[in-house]
């Protein structure tokens, strides 16, 4: 059905620059050993929101990077610049917590990107598939502008 389908979509995590995840400087993201999924350089005062209707899995107390499952089972990490588990928070306003279910769009974290880039790290934000065995093949979005809610990342459902 086309309401399956639709849940198997994920939406830009930040408005920015989509950007393909090969091109990111941490390598446990760009050899896709986390999983597949792009990566957004995040616009001015971009905000950090749901890609997808599901539940908080991981908030890390640093506010750097959050796990989300899909109601469809889509395992998703988000993490937000590159390193950043080194500021020990200073720069991340956290809003959700795990267990919470969360709304594609609803606002994970607010991030102060200039105290990022102060401190000498990217600002890049990986959002990757981390149970792509689950699922067929997951197709990321073109390089380019994306605004919140503008699909990133196709999942296909596993062939039976």
């Amino acid at each position: 059905s086309d309401e399956a389908k639709a849940d198997l979509t994920l939406s830009a995590p930040m408005e920015g620059e989509l950007i393909a995840l090969s091109d990111v400087a941490d390598e446990a993201f760009s050899s896709g050993a986390l999983g597949p999924g792009v990566a957004v350089s995040p616009a001015p005062g971009a905000v950090v929101v749901a890609p997808c209707d599901g539940k908080v899995t991981v908030a890390f107390p640093t506010g750097h990077a959050y796990g989300l499952k899909s109601a469809s089972g889509v395992q998703i990490l988000i993490h937000i610049g590159m390193d950043t588990v080194k500021l020990d928070g200073k720069g991340f306003t956290p809003r959700v917590s795990k267990g919470d279910i969360v709304k594609r769009g609803d606002v994970l974290a607010e991030v102060d990107w200039d105290v990022i880039r102060e401190a000498g790290y990217d600002t890049i934000t990986p959002m990757v598939v981390t149970n792509k065995k689950k699922f067929g093949e997951i197709t990321p979005a073109a390089p380019g502008p994306v605004t919140i809610g503008q699909t990133v990342v196709t999942v296909a459902p596993k062939e039976a």
